[in-house]
């Protein structure tokens, strides 16, 4: 978990895929956002991420990894059952604690090349 000087606390997993601990990260170190890797080869698969969501009881999250596209709309459309998704056409995310939102969303941004494994 990264804290930046204004308190905005940021989240990256790495390269995981969903587990326990997610809860007392999210209990204990607070992140605002989370970055979630979406691929589901050695990662989190849509219902995963959804599970990693509540564990972490962050208010934004954002997929990435590998085949974010394909695997990122596969994401989206499942969280979009629980949290309100997001979609931005820009590739990149200006947030500050302060425009963070009350209730968990989901933001989907533009990929500028998809990346598959299967290519």
């Amino acid at each position: 978990v990264l804290e930046l000087e204004d308190g905005f606390k940021i989240y990256h997993s790495g390269d995981t895929a969903v587990f326990s601990d997610m809860s007392l990260i999210g209990r204990l170190l607070e992140p605002d956002i989370a970055l979630l890797p979406i691929g589901d080869h050695y990662t989190m698969g849509p219902r995963s991420a959804a599970e990693a969501i509540r564990l972490l009881n962050v208010k934004s999250v954002i997929p990435m990894h590998f085949d974010v596209v394909r695997q990122g709309e596969l994401f989206a459309g499942f969280a979009k059952e629980h949290y309100p998704v997001k979609r931005f056409s820009e590739s990149q995310l200006i947030l500050s604690r302060a425009m963070l939102p009350k209730s968990t969303e989901v933001f989907v941004l533009a990929h500028p090349r998809a990346v598959s494994l299967g290519e």
